[in-house]
């Protein structure tokens, strides 16, 4: 069977970038594995749990047939629960690292330098590389030969326009205040190939997903059948 590596925060989560991408892969074959950094039980972001029946659509809380109570919920409860640490995570028998994101990331997964050296092993070994929203800062900061692994990648991850919409409306929970990282700007700080389009498209289309090589990266929570769907499609 085909397999997957799942980072998740051990500080928060964001419910649908985990149930999401997981189920996604689930339907093309893949078994799914979840680590963290220690290999500690990951937390889940408190506000990404809540069902809200609208707003859910644009990525704010989650739909009831995703919530933690359904039984693809507790299944990947059940998984969560087993997470191993990073430190026994082993590349060869994985076709894939997915980093999902959450606001957590920004404090335990994005400058972990014992993450970077499992992102590169992968990277090295010509294997896929993903990450959705607050995740893809960790991308920036992974450095080979010097620089930035996405220094010459196409790259997204949740822009700085909308992380102020969220703040202004009080949308991110306050355990995570003040944030230590701006994703958007970052990412704009480290690759060269950020352009206008894709600017305008993470804003625009909260299913965006962009693939370059073997680096696949998505906007935020609603783009994670996206990056599955980049990851299995032929280049």
């Amino acid at each position: 069977m085909k397999n997957i590596i799942f980072v998740v925060s051990e500080v928060g989560y964001t419910w649908e970038e985990v149930i999401v991408p997981y189920m996604e892969f689930k339907k093309y074959g893949y078994h799914v594995d979840f680590s963290t950094i220690t290999g500690g039980k990951p937390k889940v972001d408190p506000l990404s749990i809540v069902v809200r029946p609208i707003i859910n659509k644009i990525g704010f809380g989650i739909s009831k047939s995703l919530s933690t109570n359904s039984e693809i919920g507790n299944e990947l409860q059940e998984k969560l629960n087993k997470s191993i640490s990073i430190d026994v995570i082993n590349c060869n028998n994985y076709e894939g690292i997915f980093l999902a994101g959450g606001h957590g990331s920004l404090f335990d997964m994005n400058k972990n330098k014992k993450l970077h050296k499992v992102i590169l092993e992968f990277y090295k070994r010509d294997k896929k590389i993903m990450s959705i929203c607050h995740a893809a800062s960790t991308l920036a900061f992974v450095n080979i030969n010097g620089v930035s692994l996405i220094q010459d990648k196409k790259v997204t991850g949740f822009p700085t326009f909308q992380e102020h919409a969220i703040l202004k409306f009080k949308m991110i929970h306050s355990s995570f205040l003040p944030l230590p990282i701006w994703t958007g700007k970052e990412l704009n700080k480290y690759s060269k190939k950020r352009n206008i389009g894709i600017k305008i498209w993470e804003v625009l289309n909260s299913n965006y997903a962009v693939r370059d090589g073997n680096i696949i990266t998505g906007v935020g929570p609603k783009a994670g059948k996206n990056i599955v769907r980049k990851m299995v499609e032929k280049e």
